[in-house]
């Protein structure tokens, strides 16, 4: 979801219901919702280097998460 034109995240438009179900909730501009998000996410940052060069940074919010981060070899 592009969460990016939200005034808040008190619009009332019900996006805890996603992150509760099973399965990947993905949102863009999920700083503009911080307040509503779940405790356990993973933060995907893409850095632009250059026009053809990007950095992927993943940080884990909760020790769960930590621990699955840690079992991935990149």
């Amino acid at each position: 979801m592009d969460v990016y034109r939200l005034d808040n995240a008190n619009d009332d438009l019900d996006l805890e219901e996603y992150f509760e179900k099973d399965g990947v909730c993905i949102i863009e501009w999920a700083e503009h919702i911080q307040e509503i998000l779940p405790k356990d996410f993973l933060d995907v940052q893409i850095i632009r280097i250059d026009d053809t060069t990007r950095e992927v940074q993943i940080t884990a919010s909760s020790s769960t998460y930590q621990s699955i981060l840690g079992e991935i070899h990149l």
